[in-house]
């Protein structure tokens, strides 16, 4: 049997091309240097998740509200792999914020949110992220809730609690198929009712950490679950210090909580948790721009980005930081429009095992 070869790791999801370097074939070509050239393990890890690595991602912010009441429906996008300014993507079904929002390789899933406050929805909703266009209805969640967190791998996406003060808070944890449409499915319960936390996967683990319980009493509890097996979460370890509204994105080996209110104070604080095992999260760098409130973050291979959240106002920047290298996080371009309380992906995060760094990728 011929193997195809496929010419670099940048290589987009059309597969092999064929070139005048080396051997020419139907398949594909050798080129002289090999670094570039994926093996075939690399090759058979990649076509068994269908998650092949793209020499650039996608990032898209949704939502939010551009002042105290005044919702809107927004979908911006950017190429993350290059600095600059985002483009429309499409609209929500209705104004919102506070959702959650995952999604695999291919597709983006919103989850709960807040409408008119106090009124929270279970809408689910999906779009394709190679093609520009509106929210799709998927279906429900099991309950209405609003200010929770979204994480997942490239099979299913899980939802975390939710509320507020005001509203009452949640332990829910619900999962969808990300590849079908339907409602979504009880997976089990947080260790404690809490909204307002942050939560970021790797392709087996989810972590959700932080967040306010009764009385707008800040923690600095981390659960976590096996992504693959329904269950109640299990106590993972302790951060810095108790926060609310952290923004969460991660890489296959680690996740990063971005920024907002921590121990009671507006912060620029990137901490940094390793999912492989059990422990404290510890201070990894800091961005560039101290946020008071939520927004929505997510990542690329090599890169964490926060936009959509809020300083003393609604602002339309988006910032990034280095996944793998500790220090302070720069300007990366701006939002369409200013607001915050926005939520995000990408299809390049960590939960799909994608986020690899391997020489000739990019984003």
């Amino acid at each position: 049997m011929v193997y195809p070869v496929y010419p670099n790791k940048d290589a987009k999801l059309s597969g092999p091309t064929v070139g005048s370097l080396g051997h020419t074939s139907s398949y594909g070509y050798v080129a002289a240097d090999l670094s570039d050239i994926w093996s075939l393990s690399e090759i058979a890890k990649y076509r068994k998740l269908n998650q092949w690595p793209r020499s650039n991602y996608r990032g898209i912010w949704a939502g939010g509200l551009v002042s105290a009441g005044n919702r809107v429906d927004t979908m911006d996008y950017v190429s993350l792999g290059s600095l600059g300014n985002a483009s429309d993507f499409g609209n929500l079904s209705a104004t919102r914020y506070n959702a959650g929002m995952g999604g695999s390789g291919t597709r983006a899933i919103t989850m709960g949110g807040i409408a008119a406050y106090p009124a929270e929805v279970n809408i689910i909703e999906y779009i394709e992220i190679g093609t520009l266009g509106n929210m799709t209805d998927f279906g429900n969640m099991t309950e209405t809730r609003g200010s929770l967190e979204c994480a997942g791998n490239h099979i299913r996406q899980l939802s975390f609690g939710g509320g507020d003060n005001s509203i009452g808070y949640n332990a829910e944890i619900d999962y969808i198929t990300i590849a079908s449409t339907g409602d979504g499915t009880d997976f089990g319960d947080l260790t404690q009712a809490c909204g307002q936390s942050t939560a970021f996967a790797n392709p087996v683990r989810a972590i959700r950490a932080g967040g306010i319980i009764s009385a707008n009493d800040d923690q600095n509890v981390m659960d976590f679950i096996t992504i693959a097996s329904a269950g109640d979460a299990v106590d993972f370890g302790d951060l810095l210090s108790p926060c609310n509204y952290r923004n969460g994105c991660s890489s296959h080996i680690a996740g990063f909580l971005v920024s907002a209110k921590v121990a009671g104070t507006n912060s620029s604080q990137i901490d940094r948790v390793t999912f492989a095992s059990l422990g404290n999260s510890v201070l990894f760098g800091d961005m560039a721009t101290v946020v008071s409130g939520p927004g929505g973050a997510t990542s690329s291979s090599t890169k964490g980005f926060l936009g959509a959240a809020f300083t003393d106002a609604a602002v339309n920047s988006i910032e990034f930081f280095d996944l793998h290298h500790a220090g302070v996080g720069l300007d990366f371009g701006d939002l369409t429009q200013a607001r915050y309380s926005g939520f995000a992906t990408s299809n390049g995060h960590g939960g799909l095992g994608v986020s690899t760094s391997l020489p000739g990728q990019g984003g």
